[in-house]
């Protein structure tokens, strides 16, 4: 080992990968070391990594040294030398957000040289550069303190391998140094590694902090403290003692600074929101006043100096996003400059910046300016100052108070408080773990084993009272914070309230404000007419004006062209016949002129093209209509690519776009529905398939690259289009027309007309995905077709979403929104009726207006239930498969409807069930294909079985009458059992609560039969139906017994009065006895056969009658005898017809269905298995006829009489207390013992003519047991009163004949005696229950029967820790383990459990965790000699006072418990064995409770001893064994030996039943 601890040194740069010992895995081993080389978790220059050492001979601590580089650690650690006896690593980071003072290779080597757990990797992550505080703290451990784990021992460096190893970190808040700091109260966390290595006392402790406050606490205390001072003895105890004082110093540095922190945040909230709530608001927002006071502040702006109010909020916000709580609202920052008032002569400019921060106030001004021009104002010098008003002034203050800033600082500081809460709380569980690891290491075996316990019991008691007052102080801070939570919330619902009532308010003056605004806007409408009109007048004159402007115009240009001198006059002022014309002066004209014209035309012209395409854009922008005929918008073609938008182009696309183009195709009034088709195909462009860009519309022919922006098309559809109401009235007769034809139902059977989809379809020739929404848009009116794309197209609600019971949820709670969907809702119905969808109608609830796509339903049966077979209309049937053709391979189903809230409970029984059944169907019971609710009814959509029930089968049908239908009929009705089958394995566990399936009402009206295909009507698959009018999915608390409590809703003809899964077995045995009736005379037989049982009961039983169960089969207890005897009878009749099959199935219907004891029924797949056994055995070999039984005179013309029959009345009708053996009740275990054979077994005695042997009686008062014969083997008990009979031992002639009649095993496997679940059963049956697997059906069967049976007797254990008990140790656990998880199935109270080296000490215990790790941890150092001693104290001291103490028939004994069982287990070994036939005296107690028992003549009952033997000491088997039989000589039998090895019946039975009391002991 030394070795291999070099070799990890050596690569230590690989930690956690070379660690020699560790339970974490290697892929979060390999994680780690990833994330340990990440950025950002090991400061490049900072150094800040201490050790402090205490060595093992020294007398006071090192001084400390600083590890700067990996050199330095390199010569601290020495894997020669042993380890200093305490070592102190301190690690600091600059703050609680920077990266570690070391290096990764610092790191890796101290890791790995200490072994320290990767786990501890998780905590140091946590110091690295983050922006916020961390926020978590966690805790973990790898201890090495129990036997058989891995060790690492290390002599030479003084390590012993025993090990407890933990880490975490807590998380307070510390109040910083910094003045400037802007949180004053950061949260701060630190991180603590401990090692503590038990036989040898070193310890290591690595602490991980921001600052050194902590290690200068913990050097501190290492010169003060008295367990951690340098010159303490160098034992393992100190060790411990004082890593609980570093722990200590840890835990208490997390609670010491809240109190303050707690104090400062109360300070600042309640301080501050005081002002805030007694601030007068009605007086200041009277809408009245608030009007009057705008009209009084004038028409104008004046300057507003900065005022008190104004710095406030600006200095309120500042300082709240700044320093969160510890903020004052008139503080200011100290990085932010002071604002100042300017001087009054300079304007304030209207900057945006100042427009954006305006108040409240300030809009409040600008609307009530420009109102009235009546306000005064007082002018000096340089300044305009508004005359003060006293309402807005208040106004203003109260603006202060309930600013914005205001609200934002309580968001802020509730942010802090729930940061602070989080923090607190996991410190808290962290605190936990750490009390909860120091009780492990307390109760470990090493601690108990290396450790004096006395030396640490007082250190660890103060530990764990220090630890309890920490949390009960972390409890008190955080209700603190909660508190203050509240308070904030409270005061910012308080704001919010305030707030939208000044709104309210303010709105109101506004109101009466623009009241007032209007009629002064009328008489300014007047003046501008006045205005308008003198304009009109004025602009004629300038037409005038400008026309003799014109007229004058062509002389004024010809005045002006012959003054120019161009041509040159004689001096008389004639134009000579010589003018002369001047070339230059003409050419300097034109020169002039002309460019100047055609510039200044050409100007006017760019500009005026510019200004109509700014215009034209600016008019599209904004949705406006063009304003001339020639700026029409350009067609949209459909089909193609859509231009940009936004930097991404559209997806191109098909399907809907293609459907409302040939939609409005039929709505279309040119031009503008064009326009409107154009819009909403490329609307529905981004939601529909792809398309060809080639592909064009017929409406719009136009190619893509033509296709204007969605902006323009918008406008078009914005303008003054025109809607042809025509084709939507066309589509309204339309569907008119199509509902006629297309009638559905709802579940109350109204009829309800509808459009179907295939009509849609063939009617808009389009696509499907938004067909039924369009269709429901356009049948509502014109205007609500404009919605599609922007309340459905663009939120994705296709058709498959519809219909919608309420608004959609993509659409915002609005006005427009729910009046819309309220316009639309009642007109969506006929357009979505139901599609029939097994994952969709699992219990779901319908609109009463839904259509349910089906023919008028047809009545089958009608009770509290109404059950009606109906056809899915085409089209909506998607239950079932399809053919190939497309038609559904079945149309016709089921409703099975409950009417009424009072019947919702048994609708939810038969739903789950069916649900549950569902996900493993069974071809044998009907199938179940989803449920609704619908009209206060509860429906449920079932498979459609067309051959009826059984009982409607017998009615109907004539019996079988060749032996091949007789065969084939059996085979065919015994495939029920694989259904039954099904539903009882129907079982969950969880921790309380067994699910079980239970029919409850098996009987021949619910049992459905299919038809098969051939031409047999004998030929068909038979399926349980009905599982919800008296079935139920029974939900059975643990703490209950296994019985589900009486049946008085099932079929009480065919029942028994228990409700169990056997008794669904016995049921099933009815129904076949009923259905052999049939059979073998039909109809008129099964009259005869219930009119035999009904006679039987009137003369035997008369309370029966009118109960419901006149006419069964038993009388509460057990089977009729009258029942045999027809079974015989039919025998006999059976023979003329050959028929071997019936026979056989009375056999097996009396052997394994009819009969006494639950127990004895087997499960429905056993009978199947068996019946199919017999099928091919008689299908392979021909049997031989019964023999000859004396002749019969009528058919059941005679059934017995005679007083065999158990005279005691039925627990159904008596007033007495039930006898304890009913069919179903507290069942007897089975009185069959190991040799007794079939014939022996399985005939009930009431069905043979012969009297049972000899030697039997049976007591029916109270005191019922069985007699044994001479043989010593256990006889079947006769239910008649003290009555002794004899017989011989020749199997009757109906023995005889059943035994020919059956194939040999076929039933002698079924009933044989096998060896029940051990301890390793019991083991596997925890296991599996909670996992939630399905569990061995045995297990559960005998866990339910004990509880059945044994439910509520207290279990109490006595453990022998004798020395020789020892060696036995783990198998002790094991079967302690097995025996109290039936024992807490027996006594949910509590187990109770003691040890005979202190039996006064009582262990009680609901769960019984607590009770199995002290056995566990029991250390076996008594003395077995001293058995007698110990279990008379037991029974003296603990059991005796227990027990009732009657006077005149009432307990007065104040103490009295329950009857309880003890188990003691032992191994026997008390001592040598003596010739004086006792067990080392052991029975002296025993003998002691007996005679007290006897005294206070109380039953044997009250008291068993079950001792469990352990190993294979032949003196323990001696003493046992004469133990087991001390209490017979006074018929006061209460001990019981088995062995550990038996089965768990025998142990858990013990001597409460004399046929288990004398079951061998020994393990098989």
């Amino acid at each position: 080992m030394a070795a291999e601890f070099a070799g990890c040194y050596e690569r230590a740069k690989e930690y956690p990968l070379t660690l020699l010992r560790t339970e974490v895995f290697d892929h979060t081993k390999r994680s780690l070391q990833t994330r340990l080389s990440q950025e950002g978790l090991f400061h490049s220059t900072h150094q800040a990594l201490y050790v402090r050492d205490l060595h093992e001979t020294a007398t006071e601590f090192d001084r400390g040294r600083q590890l700067k580089s990996v050199e330095d650690i390199e010569r601290l650690l020495d894997p020669e030398e042993k380890d200093p006896w305490w070592r102190f690593i301190f690690l600091h980071s600059k703050t609680s957000r920077d990266p570690l003072g070391c290096s990764q290779a610092q790191l890796a080597l101290l890791l790995t040289y200490h072994q320290v757990t990767p786990l501890f990797l998780d905590l140091v992550f946590t110091f690295k550069s983050r922006q916020r505080p961390l926020t978590h703290a966690v805790f973990r451990h790898e201890n090495y303190l129990d036997k058989g784990v891995p060790t690492l021992r290390l002599p030479q460096l003084g390590r012993s391998g025993v090990q407890v190893q933990h880490a975490f970190n807590l998380l307070t808040v510390e109040k910083t140094d910094l003045a400037g700091e802007r949180n004053q109260w950061p949260l701060r966390h630190a991180t603590l590694y401990h090692s503590l290595d038990l036989e040898t006392g070193r310890a290591v402790y690595m602490l991980l902090k921001g600052n050194s406050e902590l290690a200068k606490r913990i050097k501190d205390a290492t010169e003060k403290n008295r367990h951690l001072r340098a010159d303490t003895p160098r034992t393992p105890e100190q060790s411990f003692l004082a890593s609980l004082q570093v722990h200590l110093i840890m835990l208490e540095w997390s609670v010491e600074s809240w109190a303050e922190y707690i104090d400062s945040m109360e300070d600042t909230l309640r301080s501050q929101g005081v002002e805030a709530k007694v601030a007068p608001v009605a007086s200041v927002t009277s809408p009245v006043d608030l009007a009057e006071s705008f009209h009084r502040r004038g028409s104008s702006f004046s300057k507003r100096v900065p005022s008190r109010a104004g710095l406030s909020r600006q200095g309120t916000m500042q300082t709240m996003a700044s320093r969160p709580g510890t903020m004052s609202r008139n503080s200011q920052p100290d990085n932010l400059p002071e604002e100042s008032p300017k001087p009054p002569s300079t304007p304030l400019p209207p900057s945006p910046t100042r427009n954006s921060s305006r108040t409240l106030s300030d809009l409040w001004r600008r609307a009530s300016s420009g109102l009235d021009s009546r306000s005064t104002f007082v002018q000096g010098k340089d300044d305009i100052v508004e005359e003060p008003n006293v309402l807005i002034e208040q106004l203003e203050d109260l603006e202060e108070r309930f600013s914005f800033g205001e609200l934002q600082r309580l968001s802020i500081m509730g942010d802090e408080i729930d940061r602070s809460i989080l923090a607190l709380e996991q410190s808290k569980d962290v605190v936990a773990q750490v009390e909860e690891q120091y009780q492990t290491v307390v109760a470990s075996h090493a601690f108990q084993t290396l450790l004096d316990q006395e030396k640490c019991k007082a250190g660890t008691a103060v530990f764990f009272r220090r630890v309890r007052s920490i949390l009960r102080d972390l409890d008190v801070h955080r209700r603190r914070l909660l508190d203050l939570s509240r308070t904030v919330e409270n005061d910012k619902q308080m704001f919010e309230s305030l707030s939208q009532h000044t709104s309210i308010q303010t709105s109101k003056a506004f109101q009466l404000v623009a009241q007032t605004s209007s009629d002064e806007m009328m008489k300014w409408t007047h003046k501008m007419h006045e205005i308008a009109v003198k304009t009109k007048q004025e602009t004629l004159s300038m037409h005038v004006i400008t026309i003799f402007t014109l007229i004058f115009l062509p002389g004024t240009f010809v005045a002006t062209f012959f003054s120019s001198g161009v041509l040159r006059w004689d001096e008389d002022g004639t134009l000579g016949a010589d003018y002369l014309i001047r070339g230059g002066g003409v050419r300097l004209f034109l020169a002039i002129c002309l460019p100047t014209t055609v510039i200044t035309i050409a100007v006017w012209a760019f500009m005026y093209r510019v200004a109509r395409r700014w215009a034209r854009r600016h008019a599209r922008e904004l949705g406006l209509q063009p304003r001339h005929a020639d700026e029409r918008a350009p067609s949209v073609p459909v089909g193609g690519q859509l231009p940009e938008m936004n930097g991404e182009k559209e997806k191109p696309g098909t399907g809907l776009g293609i459907m409302i183009s040939r939609v409005l195709a039929r709505l279309r009034k040119p031009p503008d529905i064009r326009r409107a088709q154009c819009y909403l195909e490329m609307g529905a462009w981004a939601w529909s398939p792809a398309r060809s860009k080639a592909e064009t519309s017929p409406h719009c022919p136009e190619p893509a690259a033509c296709r204007p922006s969605r902006l323009a098309v918008a406008a078009c559809l914005r303008g003054t289009m025109g809607v042809n109401p025509e084709p939507f009235r066309k589509f309204a007769e339309f569907v008119a027309e199509i509902k006629g034809k297309h009638a559905g139902q709802d579940v109350a059977g109204n009829t309800k007309h509808y459009v179907p989809l295939s009509a849609l379809r063939e009617y808009w020739n389009a696509g499907r995905h938004y067909l039924r929404i369009f269709s429901t848009l356009v049948y509502t009116n014109h205007d609500a077709v404009r919605s599609l794309q922007s309340l459905f197209i663009s939120h994705k609600l296709t058709d498959e979403a519809g219909p919608w019971l309420s608004r959609p949820n993509p659409w915002p709670d609005e006005k427009f929104h729910r009046d819309f969907f309220k316009q639309i809702a009642g007109n969506q119905w006929q357009f979505f009726p139901l599609h029939f969808r097994s994952e969709e109608l699992q219990d779901r609830v319908l609109a009463d207006d839904c259509i349910l796509p089906i023919d008028p339903p047809v009545p089958i049966n009608q009770s509290v239930t109404t059950v009606e077979k109906f056809d899915i209309h085409a089209g909506y049937n998607h239950l079932v498969g399809q053919y190939e053709h497309g038609e559904p391979i079945e149309k016709t189903f089921v409703f099975k409807v409950y009417n009424g809230k009072r019947n919702e409970e048994s609708y939810l029984n038969e739903f789950r069930a069916l649900q549950r059944l569902n996900k493993h169907p069974s071809e044998n019971v009907v199938k179940f294909h989803g449920s609704f609710r619908q009209l206060g009814s509860y429906c449920l959509v079932l498979e459609y079985v067309d051959g009826g029930n059984l009982g409607e089968f017998f009615d109907n049908c004539s019996p079988p009458s060749t032996p091949e239908d007789v065969a084939l009929f059996w085979k065919s009705l015994f495939q029920v059992f694989a259904g039954l089958d099904r539903i009882h394995r129907l079982m969950s566990y969880t921790e309380d609560l067994v699910i079980k399936g239970i029919h409850q009402d098996i009987r021949p009206e619910n049992i459905l039969l299919m038809k098969r295909p051939s031409e047999s009507r004998y030929d068909f698959t038979p399926k349980i139906a009905d599982f919800g009018l008296y079935s139920r999915v029974r939900t059975a608390k643990t703490k209950t017994s296994g019985s589900m409590g009486l049946d008085n809703n099932g079929a009480q003809r065919f029942s028994v009065n228990m409700i169990t899964t056997e008794a669904d077995i016995f049921s099933m045995g009815a129904v076949l006895s009923h259905t052999a009736a049939w059979v073998i005379g039909g109809k008129d037989e099964q009259k005869t056969y219930f009119k035999s049982r009904l006679a039987h009961h009137e003369a035997k039983y008369p309370r029966f009658l009118g109960s419901g169960y006149e006419g069964c089969f038993h009388d509460s207890i057990k089977p009729l005898p009258v029942v045999w005897y027809c079974h015989k009878v039919f025998r006999e009749r059976c023979k003329a017809s050959s028929d071997s099959v019936t026979p056989a199935i009375l056999s097996l219907v009396e052997e394994c269905m009819l009969v006494q004891a639950p127990k004895d029924r087997p499960w429905a797949r056993v009978i199947l298995e068996r019946f199919e056994q017999l099928v091919d055995h008689m299908s392979t070999t021909a049997p031989p006829l019964p023999s000859p039984s004396p002749a019969v005179g009528s058919p059941i013309a005679d059934p017995p009489t005679g007083d065999s029959e158990m005279t005691t009345p039925s627990p159904l009708f008596s007033d007495a207390a039930p006898s304890p053996s009913t069919l179903d009740g507290a069942s007897p275990p089975p009185t069959t013992p190991p040799g007794v054979g079939l014939e022996s077994a399985c005939v009930p005695p009431e069905r043979s003519n012969e009297s049972p042997p000899a030697g039997l009686s049976f007591e029916v008062n109270g005191s019922a047991r069985l007699q044994r014969d001479e043989s010593g083997s256990t006889l079947h008990d006769k239910t008649s009163s003290s009555v002794s009979q004899t017989a011989d031992k020749t199997p009757s002639a109906s023995q005889t004949q059943q035994a020919s009649t059956l194939p040999a095993g076929a039933t002698d496997s079924i009933l044989s005696t096998t060896p029940g679940p051990r301890i390793s059963d019991i083991h596997r049956y925890q296991k599996e229950r909670r996992e939630g697997n399905p569990v061995d059906d045995a297990t559960a069967h005998l866990v339910d029967y004990l509880e059945h049976n044994l439910g509520g007797r207290d279990q109490f254990f006595f453990i022998d820790d004798s020395r020789t008990m020892s060696a036995e140790k783990e198998t002790i656990y094991d079967g302690f383990r097995a025996l109290a998880c039936i024992a807490k199935r027996l006594d949910p109270n509590h187990v109770e459990l003691a040890f005979a080296s202190r039996p006064l000490k009582v262990h009680k215990a609901k769960r019984t965790k607590r009770l199995r790790d002290l056995v566990r941890n029991c250390e076996y150092r008594g003395e077995g000699h001293l058995m007698e001693d110990r279990l008379g104290d037991l029974i003296d001291r603990v059991i005796i006072p227990r027990l009732p103490l009657k006077l005149f028939g009432v307990n007065v004994n104040i103490f009295a418990r329950k009857k309880v069982s003890i188990y003691v287990l032992t191994d026997g070994a008390w001592g040598e064995v003596n010739k004086r036939g006792n067990a080392c005296g052991v029975e002296r107690p025993v003998k002691r409770l007996i005679e007290e028992l006897k005294r206070r003549r109380l039953d044997r009952t009250q008291v068993s001893l079950h001792f469990v033997r352990f190993g294979d000491k032949e003196n323990g088997k001696q003493h046992l064994d004469r133990l087991d039989d001390c209490g017979i000589p006074d018929d006061m039998d209460i001990v019981d030996v088995k062995h550990i090895n038996t089965d768990v019946e025998g142990m858990i039975m013990g001597p409460l039943t004399r046929w288990n009391d004398d079951k061998a002991s020994e393990a098989t």
